[in-house]
């Protein structure tokens, strides 16, 4: 579930302007979407120094935040960009860095469903549309923004994603109301 927009917008302004009990609020109410997104692209053990990287790079470029956007979108916008890096680092390293999950952040459910696994299995940049989609309830506008790619792309690319899913689950793609989020 997406925290309220124009809250989060508001708190923003407010750290931009030296609150920074405005930004420990927008920490406490965005951590778990960001810690939900990025345990579905990392290893556990990688988790909390991606969240962590997050944080501080909204902290680092908070100066040139324009509270006319959203800021949903340009916190998983770093999201993403946190998460690339972190792949591409785990992927030239063979250890693999071992953190506490930061305060707020639930550990996660080793229990999965099969449609998180059929998911988790999805190529990287299906998996990412599909959850900002079906997940975090972003637009198709919204998630173009996230990973950098025409809206077009961001179409197909859910197609496939679903495509997928409902050939894994054995049932045809129209009849899967779970994975369709219809966005504009």
């Amino acid at each position: 579930m997406r925290p309220d927009e124009q809250d989060l917008r508001k708190l923003l302004t407010q750290a931009m302007h030296g609150d920074g009990e405005a930004y420990d609020e927008f920490y406490r109410r965005t951590v778990e979407s960001v810690a939900h997104y990025v345990r579905r692209f990392l290893p556990d053990s990688a988790v909390a120094d991606c969240i962590q990287e997050v944080y501080l790079r909204l902290w680092q470029t908070l100066p040139r935040y324009d509270s006319e956007h959203s800021s949903l979108t340009w916190l998983f916008m770093l999201t993403h960009r946190s998460i690339v890096d972190h792949a591409r680092k785990l992927s030239s390293r063979r250890d693999i860095p071992t953190g506490t999950l930061p305060d707020g952040v639930a550990p996660p459910d080793h229990h999965l469903s099969e449609v998180s696994q059929i998911t988790l299995a999805l190529p990287p940049e299906l998996r990412t549309v599909l959850l900002l989609s079906a997940v975090l309830g972003f637009h198709y506008d919204e998630i173009a923004e996230i990973v950098d790619c025409p809206v077009g792309t961001v179409r197909s690319r859910l197609h496939a994603a679903r495509k997928r899913m409902a050939a894994q689950l054995d049932e045809p793609s129209t009849t899967a109301p779970t994975l369709y989020r219809h966005s504009s």
